[in-house]
């Protein structure tokens, strides 16, 4: 069986927008509850005890892609799309999260 590791974060981009940085991760989850709700894109909830709470995922998190596929801006449409990763037993379930971060101010 070949096992691919996936690092709990992947630097797939940063940019700076005003005064932020925006970092977009990678992250892979197993088989199993990942344990995130959203609102739209949002990550409104992080389950204590979940995969998702293990790997680093937070909430304000915005997801951007579902294994390769853009993200909806509807809820139930990104839950879907877990779920249909999730029932087929042959694939991994990797999403990108864009995740912002404040610059600090040098004065």
């Amino acid at each position: 069986m070949n096992m691919r590791m996936i690092p709990r974060f992947s630097n797939l981009s940063k940019s700076i927008s005003g005064d932020k940085l925006t970092r977009e991760v990678k992250i892979a989850f197993g088989p199993g509850k990942v344990g995130i709700s959203f609102n739209g894109k949002k990550v409104v909830k992080v389950d204590q005890g979940s995969q998702a709470m293990f790997k680093g995922v937070e909430t304000d998190m915005i997801v951007v892609q579902i294994n390769g596929h853009r993200a909806s801006n509807h809820s139930e449409a990104n839950m879907k799309m877990i779920r249909d990763v999730q029932n087929d037993k042959n694939s991994e379930l990797v999403m990108v999260f864009s995740k912002h971060r404040s610059r600090r101010n040098k004065s």
